[in-house]
């Protein structure tokens, strides 16, 4: 992934804020599907 790409990626932290919730919250929405999301680790596949 080339420097560019990564400043655009947030924490959940962050987008638990943007989105005026608790990242709590956020797992659940995201373990139900409601919303998509990209894990990125480094080095990794």
């Amino acid at each position: 992934m080339t420097k560019k790409a990564m400043d655009k990626l947030i924490t959940r932290k962050e987008a638990a804020s943007i989105l005026g919730i608790s990242v709590k919250t956020l797992d659940a929405v995201r373990t139900d599907g409601l919303i998509s999301y990209v894990q990125y680790v480094e080095n990794g596949c």
